[in-house]
């Protein structure tokens, strides 16, 4: 499996769910990000077996597939790197190659199988509303939060 991506707009989907990735976690797989690839469109998901965080984006891919990656290896790699189009190749024992214009990282990925599932929720219920009608609402009430 093979996928091209910006690094800095990767590195900004991943910081907005980083805060469920948990260092100290029973399950070591916990600790990683899911990469799922499906016709250009990659997936991230990070859980911690109470909330389940998911980000979107459009990517250069051939395949559809999915691995496990260290999120904290990732993390500090990303951080370091200007911006530039990275290619992440992933081999059939989840090794992950990711070349850039700076060089070659490699990285021991994991078997996506062993992800915890998402919960599915059968009395959930939703709602649409309009984004101002929200922030009117939140307006009205946050000096209620300071008292």
């Amino acid at each position: 499996m093979k996928f091209i991506v910006s690094s800095s707009a990767l590195l900004k989907q991943l910081q907005q769910i980083s805060g469920v990735v948990n260092a100290n976690t029973v399950l070591p797989i916990l600790e990683d990000y899911l990469f799922e690839i499906e016709k250009n469109k990659l997936t991230v998901v990070a859980t911690d077996l109470e909330t389940v965080m998911k980000i979107h984006m459009e990517i250069e891919a051939k395949d559809s597939g999915k691995v496990c990656i260290p999120a904290k290896i990732l993390m500090d790699s990303l951080k370091n790197l200007p911006e530039q189009p990275l290619t992440f190749n992933i081999d059939k024992n989840f090794g992950i190659e990711i070349t850039s214009d700076n060089g070659k990282y490699k990285v021991m990925g994991e078997n996506p199988d062993n992800f915890p599932k998402e919960p599915v929720n059968d009395d959930a219920t939703s709602f649409s509303m309009s984004s101002s009608a929200l922030l009117t609402a939140i307006n009205k009430t946050i000096f209620y939060c300071y008292a």
